[in-house]
């Protein structure tokens, strides 16, 4: 018991220091953060794999505006405390693409009978595209013209402690390596630069009545030099019926939407929407983002 509090404080005090990764905007999926995230539905329904495909468009009404399709696959076996699964992703911004595959693996650690902790490795290649015809502010000429690619390799940590099958926080570390990606030619070059991000997670779900739960949530992102972002997210499920889920932050961003479920021959099918908008009172209006996501969920 000494060592679960001494892990509890532990994490507790990393928390302190967490924020946004520079990853492709998904509103609905923890997973995409922390591959040691076991999906909800598992511990709510006691559904052991999930699939979904999800798609988001952000800044509605700006030209070039940041699109992303995505689609995952995660089993968590109870029996070997072991979560695998992959995900696809594809996103572009203007004239930039970027496009992932990767796999993950977490192994989860009984501690006692109320507390697990998972510790999950994400890793693949992703793959890095600038088309040139968009590019109209550099020389005839130069070799985005033409337009150039590069591969990457993506590494990501996470870990997570649940307590009670209700409890939980966490820790992750996505795009671990950063990415430093320079196209060079003889005509110019092109260089695109990112910072290694941290993310913290913390919540809890409860079993209000049959099958119906409320689930509350919150999540820090931290990047140094920069200011921490903060965000609490509400979510219910009604009978297997409905959800619905609302979020604000610390960046005036307020997020919210539902969806239905439906009992396929015993397994579960989830369609939802979420909508949300940047109520800043600085710089330029962008509009919102709509995302739409499908999940399949079986034993």
């Amino acid at each position: 018991m000494k060592k679960v509090v001494l892990l509890i404080i532990g994490i507790g005090i990393t928390m302190t220091s967490l924020i946004g990764q520079q990853l492709p905007l998904l509103q609905q999926q923890i997973e995409h953060r922390n591959p040691a995230f076991i999906p909800a539905n598992f511990q709510k329904y006691n559904y052991s794999t999930q699939v979904s495909l999800g798609y988001n468009t952000q800044w509605v009404g700006l030209e070039d505006a940041p699109r992303t399709l995505s689609g995952d696959f995660t089993n968590w076996s109870e029996e070997f405390n072991l979560l695998f699964g992959g995900n696809i992703i594809h996103d572009e911004t203007g004239p930039t693409q970027y496009t992932g595959l990767s796999g993950k693996i977490a192994y989860g650690i009984q501690i006692s009978n109320d507390f697990l902790l998972t510790a999950g490795l994400k890793g693949g290649v992703v793959q890095y595209r600038i088309q040139g015809d968009k590019l109209d502010f550099l020389d005839p000429g130069d070799f985005t013209e033409s337009g150039a690619s590069k591969l990457y390799p993506d590494l990501s940590l996470g870990t997570m402690l649940y307590f009670q099958d209700k409890y939980y926080v966490g820790f992750s570390v996505p795009q671990i390596f950063g990415l430093n990606l320079g196209f060079k030619e003889e005509t110019g070059d092109y260089n695109i630069q990112r910072a290694r991000h941290y993310y913290g997670i913390a919540g809890a779900r409860f079993e209000l009545f049959e099958a119906s739960w409320l689930d509350l949530s919150s999540e820090v992102q931290f990047l140094p030099e920069a200011p921490i972002y903060f965000s609490g997210n509400l979510a219910f499920d009604f009978r297997e019926i409905f959800w619905t889920t609302a979020s604000y932050s610390t960046a005036n961003h307020l997020r919210f939407g539902g969806g239905i479920f439906g009992n396929l021959g015993g397994n579960w099918l989830s369609v939802g929407y979420i909508f949300s908008h940047f109520f800043q009172s600085y710089g330029p209006f962008y509009g919102g983002t709509h995302e739409l996501r499908v999940s399949y969920s079986w034993n």
